[in-house]
């Protein structure tokens, strides 16, 4: 089960997600995976979600990541 991670829902860019999709990324560039962020034993983590399934790989700790647009 995914915990949010406050932070990042309460940030200035999730409410006003459409002012900062373009530059914000979620979908990676090939538009194959997510990043999003989620709380693992009480601790914010980056994690990556791929659209082909299977587990959530957990890249970093932190509560807020987005792709590289280059």
């Amino acid at each position: 089960e995914l915990s949010p991670v406050r932070g990042f829902v309460d940030s200035s860019s999730y409410p006003s997600f459409d002012q900062y999709a373009l530059s914000h990324r979620l979908w990676s560039p090939a538009s194959d995976a997510l990043v999003l962020p989620h709380v693992i034993d009480n601790t914010p983590h980056i994690t990556i979600a791929s659209l082909g399934g299977g587990p959530l790989r957990a890249i970093a700790e932190g509560s807020t990541a987005f792709w590289s647009m280059g």
